[in-house]
């Protein structure tokens, strides 16, 4: 592709109105050399740039702009780490800055706020991975198993493979795996800690007691509460709409709501009276790219709150 060109189908690819065939040929090209990646990293920093710090104002709304310069500088850094594509169903990568993970041919992808990806594992295994969320994985698996280490939330659908067990590793737990697609929350920050299977089998055993094992079935999750693996029937099945793009909450407290957002959004929100807030719970779902402003405002007609912007800090207060 000419210099020109590639620009131009980046930017289609960066929007997610390129074809498949040049989705197949920013591949190529990306993978050729580290130059290419480099380039990949800049062009899709400055259309980041671009769109946010252009953004209209909102009929009645403020412009955020001082919070979204913040925002598009931690972004521009994240870039640099790692050469990834997001919200566009692709996801390019380098090796991560970790000395090592170089040394034992580990690779590492890590997800900033407000975004999510998508790795396909040398197995051929699809993981999508939610915002703040970082995946380590070998360049090959080993003859025995397949274990790859998770901090974060991530949607996995795993290749089968009868004679090599898949394992994800996280910090409260692992989960075991032949072939199967499930939903891993596990972010360590967080005492949170819940599997969800849709398709297939497999068994979470606890990180601090390994004996505790629980096998799951289709449509069945398991939780973490004090310290115990609690097996439940799903019924929100709208949560898994994250890898879409969608942010969806149900039954959830205002308190809770912001939470998410947080996480979603890849912004600071802080209640300014948390015992003052209403108790009733909410449900609704929300795209992501329509933005934190959007799904404020949409939510303050129903439950009656006001929000600021600190201009000298990247917060957002609700009262």
């Amino acid at each position: 592709m000419g210099k020109q060109m590639r620009k131009q189908t980046l930017y289609r690819f960066f929007e997610g109105t390129a074809s498949h065939e040049e989705e197949r040929r920013i591949k190529e090209w990306m993978e050729a050399s580290a130059e290419n990646k480099r380039t990949l990293v800049r062009e899709r920093s400055l259309y980041d740039a671009t769109i946010l710090l252009t953004e209209p104002v909102r009929e009645g709304g403020r412009r955020m702009r001082p919070l979204l310069r913040r925002m598009v500088v931690e972004a521009m850094k994240a870039a640099a780490v790692a050469a990834v594509v997001f919200g566009v169903g692709h996801i390019f990568w380098t090796k991560g800055g970790n000395p090592a993970d170089d040394a034992t041919g580990m690779q590492a992808v890590s997800v900033p706020a407000g975004q999510r990806a998508q790795v396909t594992l040398p197995d051929g295994t699809n993981v999508w991975l939610n915002s703040l969320s970082t995946l380590r994985y070998p360049t090959s698996f080993g003859r025995e198993e397949r274990r790859v280490f998770l901090d974060g939330e991530a949607y996995l659908e795993v290749m089968k493979n009868t004679g090599k067990t898949f394992v994800v590793a996280t910090d409260k737990g692992d989960i075991e795996v032949l072939g199967t697609s499930f939903n891993v929350d596990a972010y360590s920050g967080s005492d949170f800690f819940e599997t969800s299977l849709i398709e297939g089998k497999l068994n979470v055993r606890g990180k601090d007691d390994p004996s505790q094992m629980v096998e799951l079935t289709p449509d069945t999750k398991a939780t973490l509460v004090a310290g115990r693996l609690q097996v439940e029937k799903i019924t929100d099945y709208d949560h898994f709409d994250w890898k879409r793009g969608l942010v969806s909450f149900n039954n959830l407290t205002l308190e809770q709501i912001m939470r998410q957002f947080e996480r979603h959004y890849g912004v600071i929100i802080r209640m300014r009276n948390p015992d003052g807030a209403p108790k009733e719970t909410f449900t609704g779902k929300f795209r992501q790219t329509d933005g934190i402003d959007y799904a404020l405002r949409i939510l303050q007609r129903d439950i009656g709150f006001s929000f600021s912007y600190d201009n000298e800090e990247p917060v957002i207060y609700i009262e």
